[in-house]
This record gives structure tokens, C-alpha cells and sequence, in this order.
């Protein structure tokens, strides 16, 4: 955590030799920015879809059944170091290790977009592609940072697309997105 950004990644082999779950000090960190100092006890979850719903950490925590599943995460950027000796690019040098496999709990997104009423949206725009977006709560030059994934992608209960706050039996590490 900091001012700036940090973008890091463990030494290869000590990133093998930590077998198929990546302890939380050896995930790799990828940051657009420094990392904002949040508190548990009045952090927000903000919807609007169907109709607005903000929920506490605690909320997550209370009101919805959580779910614990390892996950592969990786950089895209990983192994650019390497592509850059053949042409250069923009971005991090990183080299291979910028992947890491965690145990993520939360709760699913399917529970919280449904308490939300999603079904009323979607049934209203059946026609349209629409889109779940997360936006962080870093401040950046060029505004907040965003991502999104489809709507239908997050309702289908073949994929566990969750909320995540423990990363690994522990609250996520804020270089790692604490505390959601």
C-alpha cells in the first residue's frame, strides 16, 4: 500500500516451491493506482439495477450464504519482459510468475443482483446485451478505474462469479482489493 502504484511478482521459484495454492504474500499485485485505506466497518456496496440497493460488509456477510473456491488469477501482461526483447510494448515488465491460485470466499453475484431485482431489468431489456460494472475506489488521474462482465454471465448458475472479502481464510490483502 502507498502512494504509488506497486506492481510485483514472487520469484518463480518460490512461487513453485509454494505448490498449487499461492500464499497471500507470494500473490502477484497488479495496481492502476495507490491504494485507497478502507475501513470494513463503513464500506459500501452500491447497486442500481432493477432497483438501488447499498449493502455494508457486514450485509454481505449476513444476509447472503458465501461460498469458498480456488481460482486462478493471471496477468495479462505476464511473461512481457520476454516479448519485449522482440518488440516493445506498453506496460509492466513482467516476467512469468504474475499468476497466482487463491481460495476466494464471498458471496455469490447471482444472490446479491437478484435481491436487487435484476429479473424486472432484464425482462425489461431481454433484447439488450447488458453489463455488469465494477468500478474501484482508487482515485486516478484519468478518473476511477472500471471493468465489467456480462449480466448474463453473472446470473448463470453454471458460473461462480462471487464478491469476494476473504482471500485464502483471510480478509484480502488491500494491495489485493480489501475489503470487497
Amino acid at each position: 500500500t502507498g502512494k504509488h502504484p506497486l506492481n510485483g511478482e514472487p520469484d518463480l521459484v518460490e512461487l513453485f516451491d509454494a505448490g498449487l495454492i499461492t500464499p497471500n504474500y507470494l500473490h502477484y499485485v497488479r495496481s492502476h493506482g495507490p491504494v485507497p485505506h478502507l475501513l470494513w466497518e463503513n464500506h459500501k456496496l452500491e447497486i442500481s439495477a432493477g432497483k438501488s440497493l447499498t449493502l455494508l460488509m457486514d450485509d454481505l456477510k449476513d444476509r447472503f450464504e458465501s461460498i469458498n473456491i480456488p481460482a486462478v488469477m493471471a496477468c495479462d501482461g505476464n511473461r512481457r519482459k520476454e516479448l519485449n526483447l522482440i518488440k516493445r510494448s506498453k506496460g509492466f515488465n513482467w516476467g512469468p510468475a504474475a499468476v497466482g491460485c487463491a481460495y476466494w470466499k464471498g458471496v455469490l453475484m447471482r444472490d446479491v443482483l437478484l435481491m436487487a431485482d435484476i429479473l424486472q431489468l432484464m425482462d425489461e431489456y431481454k433484447d439488450v446485451p447488458l453489463w455488469v460494472n465494477f468500478g474501484g475506489a482508487e482515485i486516478l488521474s484519468e478518473g476511477k478505474y472500471e471493468t465489467s462482465i456480462p449480466l448474463d454471465y453473472c446470473m448463470d448458475p453454471c458460473n461462480d462469479v462471487i464478491l469476494a472479502y476473504e482471500m485464502n481464510d483471510s480478509p484480502i490483502p488491500p494491495d489485493h482489493g480489501y475489503p470487497l
